[in-house]
């Protein structure tokens, strides 16, 4: 699509980008937007899974975790409590197994490739019950006949001692079934009679990290300390790697609605529009005080979003910056002559005028910046007000005493 500028829109095109504004199925999508990506940005702390993110994409650090957990011999020194919650949390999901079955059970990890396997000891019918448990937390693809291929290896060791009682197949979100591709039809009807799908997380009480790894975190008197930490951490990973994934069916509704008619024009019109929205509050906030801007020597724009007023006496080189934002505005007060030593003239001038206290410090390369903030639209009267008296303040006080600007 060819380019324009928001001076080539007509009453048709802005009529267009309103009713977008207006419609409830953009305002729902935004507000999902919204939603996903508050837990996708969500600050984690300092997690190490975060730290060693390069690797966590990958499928076999998430089966060396879960069966370092599910492991009855593991160093979690859990014994089989993380195991016997495991096996209740599948079966509360529709796992169709008895959780007595597998009382002293054993682990196995990447066995005849399968990911994971729980191998119950009591013989029920002449068999041994066992799980498998194929992750995909990492969206790995299906291979072919990757899911049939287990049971018949599973079927097919120690002599067909063990019955396969459940196939447990882990997303990281949703439950989308395995692929089927190269699948026989007794198979399909063997796997999927057996196949329990669950999702690392979903934001419910039924994903894994809730329903399992969490309530191992609470276990009392069981776990060492370290284990309760992992699990609360590597419980934050998957809770952030589950809320990147779960923005894309937003995007998927947001794609398809940008295929139906002039959608996909009118959206662009309305970025370009909010784009240019932020250099036209600028632009407002200097036509509001460009007749009087006293005791500002000068008042000017800096594209694309800054309202500058200056004032220049002696060596110092005093500035009140209004920084135009998306979602609000900033109004810095500095001295730009000022490097960190000596005194710092703009914080003399925001205690005599008792407005000290309304800003903080933001040290950005070393300008030692006094910064207020203020939400846009919400407060945007509220900010001329302040700039309004702000600069009658510091008239006064400037008239009062010369010495405070040598």
């Amino acid at each position: 699509m060819e380019a324009i500028s928001t001076d080539e829109l007509d009453h048709e095109d802005l009529e267009k980008v309103a009713q977008m504004i207006r419609s409830q199925d953009f305002a729902f999508l935004a507000t999902q937007y919204e939603e996903a990506l508050k837990k996708q940005n969500a600050d984690i702390g300092f997690n190490l899974f975060e730290l060693i993110s390069e690797y966590y994409y990958r499928e076999t650090l998430h089966t060396h975790i879960l069966y370092s957990l599910l492991d009855p011999n593991g160093k979690h020194d859990a014994k089989d409590h993380y195991l016997h919650l495991f096996l209740e949390f599948i079966r509360s999901q529709g796992a169709a197994i008895e959780v007595d079955d597998y009382e002293s059970a054993e682990v196995e990890e990447e066995q005849g490739k399968i990911d994971l396997l729980i191998l119950g000891k009591k013989v029920i019918s002449g068999k041994r019950k066992a799980i498998i448990i194929e992750n995909k937390i990492n969206c790995a693809v299906d291979q072919p006949r990757q899911l049939p291929g287990y049971l018949q290896k599973l079927k097919n060791r120690d002599n067909g001692c063990y019955k396969c009682d459940a196939i447990i197949y882990l997303r990281l979100n949703g439950d989308t079934p395995p692929g089927e591709h190269g699948w026989l039809e007794d198979e399909k009807s063997d796997v999927k009679s057996l196949l329990t799908i669950i999702s690392a997380y979903n934001n419910t009480d039924n994903d894994l990290r809730t329903g399992w790894i969490l309530k191992c975190k609470d276990l009392r008197d069981v776990g060492t300390s370290d284990a309760k930490h992992i699990l609360g951490q590597y419980g934050e990973i998957i809770r952030k790697l589950g809320a990147n994934i779960m923005n894309e069916p937003i995007m998927e509704q947001f794609y398809l609605k940008m295929h139906d008619g002039g959608n996909l024009k009118t959206a662009l019109h309305l970025k370009m529009m909010l784009d240019e929205l932020i250099a036209y509050r600028v632009k407002q906030i200097i036509h509001n005080f460009s007749l009087n801007h006293a005791p500002f020597d000068e008042l000017y724009f800096w594209p694309s979003n800054l309202a500058v007023f200056k004032l220049s006496r002696g060596t110092h080189n005093l500035q009140m910056v209004v920084q135009a934002n998306n979602e609000n505005y900033s109004l810095f007060f500095w001295d730009v002559n000022f490097t960190g030593t000596g005194e710092n003239v703009p914080e003399k001038l925001l205690n005599k005028i008792d407005c000290f206290d309304d800003y903080e410090y933001e040290n950005v390369n070393r300008r030692f910046q006094l910064k207020k903030t203020f939400a846009f639209p919400g407060q945007e009267l509220e900010l001329k007000q302040h700039i309004e008296m702000f600069s009658e303040k510091l008239g006064s006080v400037l008239k009062g005493d010369e010495t405070v600007l040598p």
